[in-house]
């Protein structure tokens, strides 16, 4: 649950700078990190770490029984890796 709620935070934020720099309207979390991307906030790597993360976060919320151990230490490589995405909304917010 810890990372679900990590995946969470990110989306929250995500949809944060999208809203503040009035990016456009994401239908999906994946598109909120597409808006980032197309917008040049965040690099290609990010991109594809916040949508294997939301994978991973819906397989969790969906389906938690199939979920492996593999999988979840995936994410907890991610979300490390998503580090770099936070700082940069907070310096933004400077």
């Amino acid at each position: 649950m810890e990372c679900f709620q990590a995946v969470n935070a990110l989306i929250e934020i995500g949809e944060w700078v999208v809203t503040e720099r009035r990016l456009g309207f994401p239908s999906t979390y994946r598109e909120t990190f597409e808006l980032l991307y197309q917008h040049a906030l965040i690099d290609r790597e990010t991109l594809e770490s916040a949508k294997r993360l939301i994978f991973l976060r819906n397989l969790i919320a969906r389906e938690y029984y199939r979920i492996t151990e593999r999988e979840l230490l995936e994410m907890v490589e991610l979300i490390e890796k998503m580090e770099k995405f936070v700082k940069t909304v907070k310096a933004m917010r400077k």
